[in-house]
C-alpha cells in the first residue's frame, strides 16, 4: 500500500508533465500559426511583384520551419527581384531620355513582365527624339550633325524609311551648301555667311567651317540688308551721337552696314543692357558680335571677301 506522501508527489509530477505537454502543444500551435501568417504575407508580396519584401518574408518562414517548397519560392523571388531592379533601372533611363541605355538594360531581362513592350517604347522615343534633333540641326544648316543623327537611327533600325529619306535630303542639302561655299570662297579663300533666322555668323576658309559666332542683326525698323556683299574698309572704333553708342573693331560690308563689337558707351565700355540682347535682333542694322569675334574679323578677313546675308 502506497503512502499518502508518495501519492502526493506522483500527483505533482503528473501536473507538471501535463503543464509541459500543454506548453509544448501551445508553442507548436503558435509556431504553425505564425508560419502560416508569414507565408501568407510572403505570397501576398510575391503576388504584387514586390519580390524584395517577398524574399525577406520567405526567409522568415524558413527560420520558423524549413521547407523545400518555401526554399524554391525564395529562390524564385530573389531571381525576380534582381530582374525587377534591372527593369526599374531601364524604366528610369527612359524617364531620363537615355533611350539607348534603357534598351541595353531592358534587353538583360528579356521575357520579364512587359519588357518587350518597353523596349519598343524606348526605340520609338529614341527615333522620334533623333528625328527632331536632325531636323533642328538641318534648320540651322548644320547638315553634318543632322546626318549624324539619322545615321544613329539607322544603326538602331536599318529599315527606318524616314531616316533613309532624311539622309538623302540632308546629303543633297549639304552638297548644295558646299557648292555655294566653294563658289564664294574663291576671291580670298574666306567666305562669311550670316543667318538672320539663326542669328549667327559662320566663317569658312578654303571651303571648311572655321568659326561659328552668335550675333545680333537689325531690330524692327532697322533691317539688316540681305544679299551678297564684299568686305571693304575697317577701323578700330566709332561712336554715334545720334544713337548715343558706338562699337569696337568695325568692318564694313555694305554702305553704312558693318560687322562690329557689342555696343559701347562714349568711354568705350560695353553697355551691359545691349550686351544681354546678343543672339536676338538688337542693332540699328549692323551685325553685332562679341568683342573677340569682331576683333578676329577685323584682324583676319581680307578686303573683297564675299559676305552672304539671308
Amino acid at each position: 500500500m502506497k503512502k499518502p506522501g508518495m501519492l502526493r508527489n506522483l500527483g505533482i509530477v503528473f501536473i507538471l508533465l501535463v503543464g509541459i505537454v500543454s506548453a509544448v502543444a501551445v508553442k507548436f500551435v503558435m509556431k504553425n500559426v505564425n508560419y502560416d501568417k508569414k507565408l501568407k504575407i510572403a505570397d501576398g508580396y510575391f503576388a504584387i511583384m514586390d519580390y524584395g519584401e517577398a524574399s525577406l518574408a520567405y526567409k522568415e518562414c524558413i527560420l520558423i520551419k524549413e521547407s523545400d517548397e518555401i526554399s524554391k519560392k525564395l529562390e524564385e523571388a530573389e531571381r525576380l527581384d534582381k530582374l525587377k531592379q534591372i527593369y526599374d533601372e531601364g524604366m528610369e533611363l527612359i524617364e531620363n531620355k537615355e533611350y539607348l541605355g534603357a534598351i541595353e538594360e531592358l534587353n538583360k531581362v528579356e521575357g520579364y513582365a512587359d519588357v518587350e513592350e518597353k523596349i519598343v517604347l524606348a526605340k520609338t522615343l529614341y527615333i522620334e527624339d533623333y528625328i527632331n534633333k536632325s531636323k533642328d540641326s538641318a534648320s540651322r544648316e548644320n547638315y553634318d550633325k543632322a546626318i549624324e543623327y539619322v545615321n544613329n537611327i539607322s544603326a538602331l533600325d536599318n529599315n527606318n524609311e524616314e531616316a533613309k529619306k532624311l539622309l538623302d535630303e540632308y546629303s543633297n542639302l549639304k552638297q548644295e551648301k558646299q557648292d555655294e561655299i566653294d563658289k564664294y570662297s574663291g576671291a580670298t579663300s574666306y567666305f562669311i555667311e550670316v543667318s538672320l533666322k539663326n542669328q549667327n555668323v559662320r566663317i569658312y576658309q578654303n571651303g571648311e567651317l572655321i568659326k561659328d559666332m552668335i550675333c545680333s542683326s537689325g531690330k524692327a525698323d532697322y533691317d539688316t540688308p540681305t544679299g551678297i556683299f564684299n568686305i571693304q574698309e575697317r577701323g578700330e572704333s566709332f561712336y554715334s551721337n545720334e544713337f548715343e553708342q558706338g562699337a569696337l573693331y568695325w568692318v564694313r560690308f555694305y554702305g553704312e552696314f558693318l560687322f562690329h563689337s557689342l555696343a559701347v558707351d562714349i568711354n568705350g565700355n560695353i553697355i551691359e543692357e545691349e550686351a544681354a540682347k546678343l543672339g536676338n535682333p538688337a542693332s540699328h542694322g549692323c551685325i553685332r558680335l562679341e568683342v573677340e569675334n569682331a576683333k578676329w574679323i577685323y584682324d583676319n578677313i581680307p578686303v573683297d571677301t564675299f559676305v552672304k546675308i539671308y
